[in-house]
């Protein structure tokens, strides 16, 4: 289709699992549960792949796959993290679909999980999925307590700088996009 302009460099994520979405402050995990890992929500999967939730870079897959970092074009940083304690289980139960430095179109398998194992041996399979503090990025809205479906719609980021920088920014981004 047309490239649409994008106001403001907003950013819409799409649920990257099926499950049930609940806030961050029932993660079990204080970094997670305090906002010390950064602004957004959590997701209790009754799916066993995790896809990108927007056309990103994978910036970040530890050894143990239990969770993926992403960069968007934008400069968002997204972290995807499988379950609460899962990193314990050392990649036990969990596949990885890319690697460090590949670029991933939105919907796109990450890692794929047996569901099974982690209900047995995880802490919790509340997985959260946040923007990182760090990143220049916050949420806008977001679907929380309601059942999702791979893709649906998830949260919409937005720049925290000022919004003329934003301007700047996304009107250097949108020109470069559609010289492309």
């Amino acid at each position: 289709g047309a490239a649409r302009p994008m106001s403001s460099g907003r950013l819409t994520l799409l649920a990257p699992l099926a499950g049930w979405s609940a806030p961050l402050t029932e993660t079990p995990d204080e970094v997670f549960a305090g906002g010390l890992a950064g602004e957004g929500l959590a997701i209790d999967p009754t799916g066993d792949t995790l896809c990108a939730p927007c056309d990103a870079e994978v910036l970040l897959l530890p050894p143990s796959r239990h969770a993926v970092t992403l960069r968007t074009a934008g400069g968002a940083q997204l972290l995807l993290h499988i379950g609460i304690d899962t990193v314990a289980l050392a990649g036990q139960g969990f596949e990885a679909c890319v690697r460090a430095g590949d670029t991933v179109a939105r919907g796109a398998p990450l890692i794929r999980f047996d569901l099974d194992l982690l209900v047995q041996r995880a802490r919790s399979l509340l997985t959260p999925i946040v923007v990182t503090p760090d990143s220049g990025f916050g949420v806008l809205r977001r679907s929380l307590g309601q059942r999702l479906a791979a893709g649906d719609f998830l949260m919409e980021l937005a720049p925290l700088d000022e919004r003329a920088e934003a301007a700047r920014a996304s009107a250097s981004t949108l020109t470069r996009r559609v010289r492309v």
